[in-house]
Formats: C-alpha cells, sequence, structure tokens
C-alpha cells in the first residue's frame, strides 16, 4: 500500500498538507498564509466592492472573494493536525492486509496505482486549465491582476491536492469492502475454500472464517469513521466556500449568457472545477457506502444451515454497524447533499438574478 500511495503523500507534501519532523514546512505553511493573507487585502483596498450592485449581489461577492482564505487556513492547519489519524487509517490497513493474505485473499493494489495516475492526470489538467483561463482573457497584468491570480489559484491548488487524498483513502476502503465481498461470495458456492491454517484446526473452520468476516467488517467501519475524523473539519468549511463560489461564478456565466457583461473564461472555467470539486467530495462517499451495504446483502444469500447461527450475528452486527460519512454531523455526504446543493443553487441563482435586472 505505501508503494501505491507515495505519489499521493509527495503531492501532500508539496502543498504543505503532511507534516514533517523539520521546523521547514512551519515556515512553508506561514508564507502561503501570508502570501493569501496579504493578496486578498491589497486587492481588497486597490479595488473594493461596489455597492452600486446591491447589497445583496455585493455581499456575495465579497463572501465568495473573502472565503478562500480561512478555508485555505483550515485545510493546511486541520490536515497537518489530523496526520495522527491518517497514520493510525494506514497502520490499521497494513495489519488488515496481513490477515487478509493469511486467510488466502492477498489484497491486490494495482487499481489504486492506476486510481493514483488518473487523479495525478486530472491534477495536472486542472491546474493547466486554471492556467489557459487566466491568459486568455487579456489581463493587463498590473498589481490587481497578479492579486487576483494569487487569490483565485492558490487555494485551488491546495483544495486539490487535500481532495487527493480524501479520494484515495476512501478508495483504498472501498478495496477491501470490496474484497470482504469477494471473501463472502465463496460461502455461496457450496463448500468454502480456505488456506490449509483454516484446515488444520480442529473448531469448525466454517465458523471461525465467519467470525474472521465480521472481525474485518468491525474494523473497516472503524477506520472509515478515522478517515472520516481526519478530514471532516476541511470539508466542513470547504462546502459552504464551494457551495458559495458556484452560485457567484454561475451568476457571473448567467450574465454573460445574457450579454450583460462580456465573455470571461474565468468565471465559466472556474465555475466548473468548483463543481469538480463538490462532485470529488461527496461522490466517493456513496461509493464507499454502496460497497459495505453489499456486505449485508450477500450475508443474505448465505444458505448454510451449519454457520446459521454466526451469518445472523452478522446480520445484526451490520444493521447496527453502518458506514457514515458527514462534515462534523453537519452535512451528511451523501446523494442528498447533491439534490440539496442543486435545490438551493437554483434558488439563490434566480433571486440574484432578478436583483440583477
Amino acid at each position: 500500500m505505501e508503494v501505491a500511495i507515495r505519489p499521493v503523500r509527495i503531492i501532500a507534501a508539496i502543498a504543505a498538507l503532511q507534516a514533517s519532523k523539520n521546523k521547514l514546512h512551519i515556515l512553508v505553511i506561514g508564507l502561503i498564509l501570508i502570501l493569501l493573507t496579504v493578496a486578498v487585502v491589497m486587492r481588497q483596498l486597490l479595488v473594493p466592492v461596489n455597492g452600486a450592485k446591491g447589497l445583496i449581489i455585493a455581499s456575495v461577492e465579497f463572501a465568495s472573494y473573502n472565503l478562500r482564505l480561512p478555508t485555505v487556513f483550515c485545510c493546511l492547519v486541520m490536515t497537518n493536525r489530523k496526520r495522527n489519524n491518517i497514520e493510525d487509517f494506514t497502520f490499521s490497513i497494513l495489519v488488515l492486509d496481513k490477515k487478509l493474505s493469511s486467510m488466502g485473499f492477498p489484497v491486490d493494489y494495482d487499481d489504486i496505482k492506476k486510481h493514483v495516475r488518473r487523479l495525478i492526470g486530472f491534477l495536472i489538467f486542472k491546474i493547466v486549465l486554471q492556467q489557459i483561463a487566466f491568459c486568455t482573457q487579456g489581463f493587463s497584468w498590473d498589481t490587481t491582476d497578479y492579486f487576483d491570480y494569487i487569490v483565485h489559484n492558490i487555494p485551488l491548488i491546495i483544495i486539490h491536492a487535500l481532495l487527493i487524498q480524501w479520494i484515495i483513502y476512501l478508495a483504498i476502503l472501498h478495496l477491501h469492502f470490496k474484497k470482504l465481498n469477494t471473501i463472502l461470495k465463496t460461502f455461496l458456492y457450496g463448500e468454502c475454500w480456505m488456506v490449509e491454517d483454516f484446515r488444520r484446526k480442529k473448531t469448525n473452520r466454517k465458523h471461525e472464517f465467519i467470525r474472521s468476516c465480521g472481525t474485518i467488517y468491525d474494523t473497516l467501519c472503524t477506520q472509515s469513521q478515522e478517515i472520516n475524523s481526519a478530514f471532516a473539519s476541511q470539508i466542513l468549511f470547504l462546502i459552504p466556500t464551494v457551495f458559495i463560489l458556484i452560485i457567484f461564478n454561475s451568476f457571473q456565466t448567467c450574465r454573460i449568457i445574457k450579454k450583460l457583461i462580456g465573455f470571461d473564461c474565468v468565471w465559466v472555467v472556474f465555475d466548473i472545477l468548483y463543481f469538480v470539486i463538490f462532485l470529488e467530495l461527496v461522490v466517493p462517499c456513496v461509493v464507499v457506502r454502496e460497497e459495505s451495504e453489499k456486505f449485508a446483502d450477500t450475508l443474505h444469500k448465505i444458505n448454510d444451515n451449519a454457520i446459521d447461527d454466526a451469518i445472523n450475528l452478522l446480520i445484526l452486527q451490520s444493521y447496527h454497524q453502518k458506514i457514515e460519512f458527514s462534515a462534523c454531523g453537519v452535512f451528511p455526504l451523501d446523494g442528498t447533499l447533491i439534490y440539496t446543493i442543486l435545490g438551493a443553487l437554483t434558488t439563490y441563482l434566480v433571486i440574484l438574478l432578478q436583483f440583477d435586472l
């Protein structure tokens, strides 16, 4: 596993999202925050928010510009503070891999390696797209333009690096739930295949095997809470920030369509990128949860009188121990959040467009 996620750790270290023992890491975080603070403050002093647009539109514009700073601060500080949770997660997964190998079901990380390569390629594509958006809009590249460039790009790059970690750790969880479901499916085909270590034991090997599956399921549920805790605070800041940024960029895109303002590639490109961020936060959680629910479905299909009691206990365990992802309990990270955000986005866009007429 360490080899598979090494590129993710390198990206996290470059983005100052992975703590190290030397003081240089703290210095990098401080420099990033100082640079962003200076850029935000100076940009507001040079180009204050135009109150003639109306209080609501001016407030949304102000919030969309200034929320990036506290969000980046939270992402940098909390990710480094929660590094122990991430280390505990990786250690527990390594222990679990050894147990699965001893049961005759070694975990293959080739899919994770491919997933990491795809995410890194997508990260490069997004960063290049950001630069193209700025270069094609005909900047005069005065002082204000440089501040705009810093405020728009640096926070987004840090968020991209954070999301790669989030997606990969959830992908590892998904891989192990999938492996657990594969193990359970061996009970559907008559005599369960097991390694020789299980065959030598005098006790009922099926009972011991099914109890091992229950222990693995419990470990995966615990580690899902562990990784959720490591990123919950960052996600709690990200969701409102991304929501406001989507509203404002969508509003500007609608104004471009209505020809109320000239075409600006930045609004369109960044609107798409922020919506992609929102999907990257939620969709992996939905995928992991769906895979975990297959565990109980497979248990219900096993028809073996010799292990009925063990199966019933495991079904009861899966009923009371379910996978849940949330942003500190405020936002549930599931499909309902997507529909809620889309509904709220439509409502606020209508309000902003009415005030703009």
